[in-house]
């Protein structure tokens, strides 16, 4: 349980997550439905590429109020060792203020630190900044992007 009042908890994402996944994630980006096979396909290939996408979801509910991603990149630099990118968090507006992009964020730290990482690292929007600064994360380099 992510909450006091045990009402939310954290998982991998399944098959049925898939709409309640898309829902969150037109938060941060366009996400039109998937039918049921393409779904399929996507979580069949991340699962295969060993990323991990968590949701929180809310029990009474069982509506999806978090989601946040990671995958894990091994180098030929630093000895072998792996970077872990954390991708997709979002936590539902409505749920906002209750530790639980917190709580997401830091269970894929975790579970990167268990996978050999010697970082993490993410990309963020100006205004979520400071919270990931809060996490312990600092701001380094830019980001550069080429739409294809």
């Amino acid at each position: 349980m992510l909450d006091a009042a045990g009402e939310v908890e954290l998982k991998d994402v399944e098959e049925e997550d898939v709409p309640g996944l898309l829902e969150l994630l037109r938060h941060l980006s366009d996400s039109p439905d998937l039918n049921l096979s393409v779904s399929r396909a996507i979580i069949d290939a991340r699962r295969q590429a060993g990323i991990v996408t968590r949701v929180l979801v809310h029990r009474p509910t069982r509506r999806l109020v978090g989601t946040a991603s990671l995958f894990v990149e091994r180098k030929f630099t630093h000895g072998g060792k792996s970077v872990g990118h954390i991708e997709d968090v979002v936590v539902d507006p409505s749920y906002r203020g209750r530790k639980l992009g917190q709580a997401l964020v830091l269970d894929l730290c975790n579970l990167a630190r268990s996978r050999d990482c010697y970082k993490v690292i993410l990309d963020s929007a100006e205004p979520s900044m400071e919270f990931y600064k809060k996490l312990g994360f600092r701001p380094l380099e830019r980001q550069l992007r080429l739409d294809l």
